[in-house]
């Protein structure tokens, strides 16, 4: 259980925030690398939908190098704007997913002539990729692997109309919402605007009826306390509550502070803490854990004992 006296956001200056900056020169580059990729996608998914389309399976797998590319043009050209991150995931998502419909629509409606163009807008009651949209979900029928022959033939109806649009609606949410989850989430990570680069980010997984007792020693600065909390095997995590205890940190540089979040598991709210790490305690976190350490770092060794040394040793001995 989580000890209900424990308010981690008493200290809201401990919390980190984004500055909102975006690195124009390199940010710009990027989008526009996104533009690209997302209308290429939008074209392939176009291509796909005459053999091979599967509501919401194949947007969303075509779609992955587009959430690669939101991810991308945040994390690559800088961006600490959370609300900009998420325009670039919807603004991508737009490109890939209604570039699709206007792909599609230009080339089975507008590509067959003004007479095909006035059929669809009759159906449809709406002109232009609008009604093309809505002449798709009264004359598509969403189709089921291994139905009999004669059922295949059958006209679409009323229940393919509803199928139709809720598919369609839920491939647009999925496709948008997760492009702008990725995008604010990218631009949400924590950034040392005095070394100009990103945190590296480690992840522990802790029983959760340990939370609340994590959630105490992280508020005290007790780092010894947070470290000897055992943790849960990675293998184990699907079948054992846990709360999730994330370190974002500067490995090199022990002037910049960390910033810790601790997520508890089912039956808890979803975020106990979010604070700084001060400098001052920089120290004691990463004895306490101590793969947050440099890589590099190492003991030094003492030097091998030099030739003369050696022989000066021998000669007192006689």
């Amino acid at each position: 259980m989580i000890d209900e006296r424990i308010d981690p956001f008493e200290e809201p200056a401990y919390r980190y925030r984004p500055s909102g900056r975006v690195d124009l020169l390199r940010f710009a580059p990027m989008l526009a690398a996104g533009v690209a990729v997302s209308a290429v996608m939008a074209f392939l998914l176009a291509v796909a939908e005459s053999w091979l389309y599967l509501y919401l399976i194949t947007p969303m797998v075509l779609g992955l190098p587009v959430f690669g590319m939101v991810w991308a043009a945040v994390r690559l050209g800088r961006c600490r704007n959370p609300g900009v991150g998420g325009f670039v995931g919807v603004a991508l998502a737009f490109v890939y997913y209604a570039g699709f419909w206007e792909l599609s629509y230009l080339a089975n409606v507008v590509s067959q002539g003004p007479v095909m163009v006035a059929i669809v807008e009759q159906v449809g009651g709406l002109p232009g990729l609008p009604g093309y949209v809505v002449f798709r979900c009264k004359t598509s029928r969403p189709e089921k692997l291994g139905q009999a022959a004669g059922n295949a033939n059958r006209p679409p109806g009323t229940i393919d109309l509803l199928f139709n649009g809720i598919l369609f609606g839920a491939e647009t949410l999925l496709v948008s919402g997760i492009a702008t989850g990725i995008g604010r989430s990218a631009a949400s990570r924590v950034y040392s605007e005095r070394l100009r680069r990103w945190s590296a980010s480690t992840d522990y997984m802790l029983p959760a009826p340990a939370a609340g007792d994590a959630a105490a020693a992280i508020l005290a600065g007790g780092w010894a306390t947070v470290a000897s909390i055992p943790r849960v095997p990675p293998g184990t995590a699907a079948q054992t509550p846990v709360a999730n205890l994330k370190i974002e940190h500067f490995p090199d540089e022990p002037d910049e502070p960390a910033y810790v979040t601790l997520r508890a598991g089912r039956g808890s709210p979803a975020e106990l803490i979010r604070r700084e790490v001060p400098v001052e305690q920089m120290d004691d976190l990463t004895r306490a854990f101590r793969e947050l350490r440099p890589t590099t770092a190492v003991e030094a060794a003492p030097p091998p004992p030099s030739a003369m040394a050696l022989e000066e040793s021998l000669g007192r001995l006689g």
